[in-house]
């Protein structure tokens, strides 16, 4: 699938916007917006189970957005370790990019969308897997969340002792982490998977 456009972002990085538009909508309509983080590998997939709800009639119309790098996992100009992650490892040189690049996505992203296609400007979503689901509970647990719906794939807690929960829990009440930890399954580690605990 090709880049629909492409945007510049952190560290002169060229992004990859994927954009899939909701067939059926009406003149002078608008449709809620969904960012899918890991757009080269993930969004082709995306597309495909919109389609198959959309046709069921289980799905309202939705603009379905990819971003990407043109680049897959671990390929040159493939920057997801540096912008989907909110804090910096010493091992893990080049990350802790979150904040700069949820800033990318809410003042350059969202405003390009805006002004290209009729988005609904009240209902803005947030979508990963792994290590970008980790950049989504970054996103949701925000003093002020931009983006108000969010999917959150095996979201990769364990990133730095899980700095994610600290974050959190300097804004939420521990309730909050609870309900979002047992909405699905999450990584607890590099190479591990498992259901949350009832």
């Amino acid at each position: 699938m090709k880049p629909t456009f492409y945007l510049s972002g952190p560290g002169a990085t060229r992004y990859a916007i994927y954009v899939e538009v909701p067939r059926g909508l009406r003149a002078g309509k608008t449709a809620p917006a969904i960012a899918w983080m890991d757009g080269d590998m993930l969004f082709a997939p995306a597309v495909k189970t919109y389609r198959e709800m959309e046709a069921a009639g289980e799905i309202a119309p939705l603009f379905l957005i990819g971003v990407g790098y043109g680049a897959g996992f671990g390929k040159p100009g493939n920057e997801r370790l540096r912008d989907y992650t909110p804090t910096a490892l010493k091992t893990e040189p080049g990350s802790g990019g979150a904040a700069a690049f949820h800033t990318f996505l809410t003042a350059t992203l969202w405003p390009e969308l805006a002004q290209r296609y009729p988005i609904d400007s009240h209902l803005r979503g947030l979508a990963g897997h792994s290590l970008g689901s980790l950049l989504v509970l970054y996103a949701l647990f925000q003093p002020k969340p931009f983006f108000n719906r969010f999917m959150a794939s095996a979201p990769s807690i364990w990133w730095d002792d899980r700095a994610i929960l600290h974050h959190v829990a300097g804004i939420h009440p521990c309730d909050v982490i609870q309900s979002t930890a047992r909405s699905g399954q999450w990584a607890v580690g590099p190479e591990v998977s498992r259901s949350p605990k009832p």
